[in-house]
């Protein structure tokens, strides 16, 4: 029998395995060998630095940060969910298409603007590890893939009292966190899900991608209204950083984008206009949108990357400006791999490149806006 028949006939028990047994080992040494897997190993790589980062100090001497051990075992942990997901979206038969992608944007957003927030000291010192990365995009993605469920099970469902209920997820979450102002905001938030709810019978729209929309758009849109609160109220803030960043981003993409244009016109280059597809230029602004956030959060504004490779480039080089460089050779390698030397593999699986696609924006996108806000905070 053949491994790929051997995992479709024990997928479940695999997957079980693959949660449970690393989970399980770890919290057993925790407990049993408390000087070597917490201290020594747990603590040090990966609660620490999230612990220094929240309170914004090294903790036992531990700074914040990355390091190589915990970079390489989240990029281990995302490979995986990536494959779960991707489970997951088959179980349900859901077309993973242009549409599904853009239908997230709006929690790749909050995620950032989550971030930043806690740097600008929203969060209570109890939660604030919470709204840590990874630990943010860690429930951010949960609550995802349980809206999508979520949105599945409702596809068949005409009850409009069971639908209206289905939107007021975020608003329980918010009410529960009882932030400042929350009740104002409450109330904000209840708008902007009436909103879509009344959009869902107009147009019929009632899938998973809607409550990614309706779920995404209301709590962004409360995240958002902070940024603008702390804009107004904090001290030596910079506002001009979010349209400086934009700028600078757009200027680079363009920079990138109009040769390619130009070789696709010329018929120089045929495959140049793989770049030009929705999901593609995506992912350029969202790559130099990071790179342009760290330039000049690193050359004008005085802070420092904490990303094990991109640290290591910029203390080679001696600038920021590699970030460009960095992200280009990104853009290319990717973009060339998924669209060209794999299209014919990748041809009857187009739900898999567009959800790899969507990782690759979601690591530029989310700490770049956070980035961007924390900027023009001035935390």
């Amino acid at each position: 029998m053949k491994i790929p028949d051997i995992y479709d006939r024990n997928k479940l028990k695999i997957w079980a395995l693959i949660i449970t047994v690393p989970t399980a080992a770890l919290i057993t040494g925790a407990l049993l060998l408390p000087d070597i897997f917490w201290d020594q190993f747990l603590f040090r790589y990966f609660w620490g630095p999230v612990l220094a980062d929240a309170r914004g100090e090294p903790v036992n001497g531990i700074a914040e940060g990355y390091n190589w051990v915990n970079t390489g075992i989240y990029g281990i942990m995302m490979v995986f969910a990536l494959f779960g997901i991707y489970e997951i979206i088959q179980h349900y038969d859901i077309e993973i298409d242009t549409q599904f992608v853009f239908s997230l944007i709006p929690w790749i957003l909050l995620g950032g603007s989550l971030r930043a927030l806690e740097d600008a000291g929203l969060f209570r010192e109890e939660i604030a590890p919470l709204f840590i990365s990874p630990i943010i995009y860690l429930l951010l993605g949960i609550s995802a893939i349980l809206t999508m469920v979520l949105g599945c099970k409702l596809k068949n469902i005409s009850r409009r009292w069971i639908l209206a209920l289905s939107l007021t997820p975020p608003l329980w979450a918010f009410l529960l966190l009882r932030l400042r102002y929350y009740i104002f905001l409450s109330i904000v938030m209840l708008v902007i899900l009436m909103v879509f709810y009344y959009v869902s019978f107009r147009y019929g729209w009632k899938d998973e991608t809607y409550l990614f929309s309706a779920y995404g758009t209301a709590l962004l849109s409360v995240s958002l209204i902070y940024v603008v609160y702390f804009l107004t109220t904090l001290e030596g803030t910079n506002p001009w950083e979010i349209p400086i960043v934009i700028g600078l981003a757009l200027l680079v993409s363009s920079i990138f984008l109009i040769p390619l244009y130009i070789l696709k016109k010329k018929r120089i280059w045929k495959s140049a206009g793989i770049f030009f597809s929705s999901l593609n230029i995506s992912i350029v602004f969202a790559h130099f949108l990071d790179a342009s956030s760290t330039y000049r959060g690193i050359e004008y504004l005085g802070y420092f990357e904490k990303h094990v490779l991109p640290s290591l480039l910029i203390e080679w080089t001696g600038t920021s400006l590699v970030m460009y460089l960095l992200k280009l050779f990104l853009i290319t390698v990717v973009i060339y791999i998924l669209d060209i030397e794999l299209r014919e593999d990748l041809k009857e699986m187009r739900g898999v490149k567009n959800l790899i696609k969507f990782a690759i924006i979601v690591l530029g996108l989310a700490p770049g806006f956070r980035n961007m806000l924390r900027m023009s905070m001035g935390v």
